[in-house]
């Protein structure tokens, strides 16, 4: 969303649920597919040389990482009918990320490199004797989600010299997926109006990378190192002192106000119940 949250006063209400939601907005998973298509896309732009110098080097992201995956495949392990994966640790996907290029050098070179392609620019021509403007080509909205995504866990995985590394955990799974696939009569191969006479289903394995944040002071930590207050409220924070490591934060000023049914509102009951229909 891009809010610049510095010296700001954030106020969380329901705050109870934002262990999860941390976790989750540190985590990241990626297709095999959606990397070779945002590779492919890459691909495009190297060669219409727009903008070469960046995107080439995030082509060679893209290349390191599908190659990992395949190479990979090998070290996967039977999980149930059609499913297989294999687990590491952060660390040691930070050696493996070292292996192709991409470290504490080299990462805030590509995400200068990233920040440039995905700039909208406009430059200006002459046609005809007159001056005409036109936008620069970019990469379409599929392909940068998937850079962004991926660039934000391998933020984290370097951040502060790999600080939280230790905090995830990486994994490799593969399925198998029916794909439809359109077929036509091969004696209309000639013929440019050719229709699909019918429809053909393959099954092919897919692999997906996830990245998989343990534990939510590494999202939260962008919060407490950038705004002026943070104020969480809910009913069910207790106890506060687990609660405050979780995040990662020391909450100098906590109010725990008591119940709001008084004990002799209460009724504790147990009993039997059968049906006997």
């Amino acid at each position: 969303m891009e809010i610049n949250l510095r010296g700001q006063v954030v106020i969380l209400d329901e705050a109870h649920n934002i262990e999860d939601c941390a976790r989750e907005s540190a985590s990241y998973s990626v297709t095999e597919t959606q990397l070779k298509s945002a590779r492919e896309e890459l691909d495009a732009m190297v060669n219409g040389h727009i903008r070469k110098g960046d995107h080439e080097p995030l082509r060679a992201v893209c290349c390191s990482l599908t190659n990992w995956l395949r190479e990979s495949s090998g070290q996967l392990v039977e999980r149930g009918y059609e499913n297989s994966s294999k687990v590491w640790s952060g660390q040691q996907m930070v050696t493996f990320l070292d292996n192709m290029g991409i470290n504490n050098a080299s990462f805030p070179i590509l995400q200068k490199h990233l920040a440039v392609v995905l700039e909208k620019e406009e430059k200006t021509t002459w046609f005809n004797g007159k001056e005409k403007a036109f936008s620069v080509p970019v990469i379409s909205p599929s392909a940068q989600i998937t850079l962004k995504g991926l660039f934000m866990v391998l933020f984290y995985l370097f951040k502060e010299n790999h600080r939280y590394a230790d905090d995830y955990r990486v994994a490799l799974q593969q399925t198998y997926v029916w794909r439809n696939e359109n077929t036509a009569d091969p004696k209309d191969a000639v013929d440019i109006f050719a229709r699909a006479k019918r429809k053909a289903r393959h099954k092919t394995a897919e692999r997906t990378l996830s990245f998989w944040c343990l534990n939510p002071a590494v999202a939260f930590s962008d919060v407490r190192d950038n705004v002026r207050s943070i104020v969480l409220t809910s009913g069910t924070l207790s106890p506060m002192d687990s609660f405050s490591s979780e995040l990662g934060v020391k909450f100098s000023i906590q109010l725990e106000a008591n119940h709001v049914i008084r004990d002799s509102q209460c009724a504790i009951a147990q009993g039997l119940f059968c049906n006997f229909g």
